[in-house]
């Protein structure tokens, strides 16, 4: 034990000999203070707690948070690392290793800190956390399904109907002008337009998506060039699009980049401009389909108007046949019926013959009998 002398006086009294030291309240304070940290310094303690989270700037590259109780109101200090308090989360419970120490303040009270040797359960627990949180965000997808794009764009073109197409884009670069050049000339059902807002903030990303799918949007879809995207990996955003009415595309970054946003979107592009470019295949496409479908309708009437043309001609030359047919035996019934006709006049004339002479042989046959 390591005492100033310079705090320490020592007096004699003469009555009996007894040597007595004299402190000052500093000396005397440090002394107990000494004793506490050999007695708590080199104990390595288990701590769990709720992690509450300073928003004071470090200190010597340290952070004084503090450890309250899970079912109480009692804390102590937390001396954490920059690294762990990164990770850690407000409010977030806690499992880790260290060592308590005590310092002596003004006013003669300790004031007990706990120094973090090693997180147990922090970085695993968010972990599992977040895994699990994105299995169920993924499940609820696979619930709902996937919705159809290429066959939304067909279906409105097909119907002459306008494709309500939005695009979230960062406030900065170039992708809006990356978009257009992809597509070309405008298609006139394409009603495009671009959402910008700050593409690293989720909650911004949140407003925007809700704000475009309460306006009737079609297709939305969220392009940014690459870079870090970790924050589509953000378990409340991903969550919202599942929610959402309208379908959803990622044109987040490159082929090899992957993330649960690409996971829950209904079409993924690799880039901005993959996603131009499949706008202007789409129209193309459809357009090709409809041409198809003319060609094939007027073939198809046109092969049905020659059939029934050879119909009704086959029907007239049959009506035709038919006639003839009737006029043939018309002309012979009417043979038929001139003969009828000539064998009555000549029977008719004999029977007037055959008469009068009746008549006449008659009258000779009564002068016969007179004479």
């Amino acid at each position: 034990m390591n005492i100033s002398m310079a705090s320490v006086t020592l007096l004699k009294e003469s009555s009996d000999g007894t040597e007595y030291f004299v402190f000052s309240p500093s000396t005397l304070l440090d002394i107990y203070h000494n004793v506490i940290l050999s007695c708590t310094e080199t104990d390595i303690h288990r701590l769990k707690g709720i992690f509450l989270k300073t928003t004071k700037p470090s200190y010597g590259g340290f952070f004084y948070n503090e450890l309250k109780d899970e079912s109480g109101d009692q804390c102590i200090a937390l001396k954490t690392p920059a690294i762990y308090h990164h990770q850690l989360h407000n409010n977030q419970l806690i499992e880790l290793y260290g060592f308590k120490t005590s310092k002596l303040n003004k006013r003669g009270n300790f004031d007990n800190t706990f120094n973090i040797v090693e997180m147990i359960t922090s970085s695993d627990h968010t972990r599992l956390m977040k895994e699990s949180e994105k299995l169920k965000i993924l499940s609820e997808k696979s619930q709902m399904g996937i919705k159809d794009m290429d066959g939304l764009i067909r279906s409105k073109i097909f119907r002459n109907q306008p494709v309500i197409i939005r695009v979230i884009v960062g406030r900065t670069g170039t992708i809006e002008e990356d978009i257009r050049k992809a597509i070309g000339f405008l298609p006139p059902l394409y009603n495009i337009d671009y959402r910008k807002t700050t593409l690293d903030s989720p909650p911004q990303i949140i407003t925007a998506l809700v704000e475009l799918d309460k306006k009737g949007a079609d297709i939305i879809c969220i392009s940014r060039g690459g870079g870090n995207l970790e924050i589509f990996n953000d378990n409340e955003l991903c969550r919202k699009i599942v929610s959402l009415n309208a379908i959803i595309g990622s044109a987040i970054g490159h082929a090899s980049d992957e993330n649960l946003f690409d996971l829950v979107a209904d079409k993924k592009f690799p880039t901005p401009t993959a996603f131009g470019n499949y706008l202007k295949l789409m129209h193309e496409k459809a357009i090709a389909e409809i041409e198809n479908n003319k060609n094939e309708l007027n073939k198809n009437s046109a092969n049905t108007h020659q059939g029934e043309i050879k119909e009704l001609k086959e029907s007239i030359l049959g009506l035709q046949t038919k006639n003839f047919v009737a006029n043939n035996l018309l002309h012979e019934n009417s043979a038929t019926l001139k003969n009828y006709e000539t064998k009555l006049k000549l029977t008719t004339r004999n029977n007037k013959i055959l008469f009068i002479t009746t008549i006449i042989l008659s009258i000779l046959l009564a002068l016969l009998n007179c004479t």
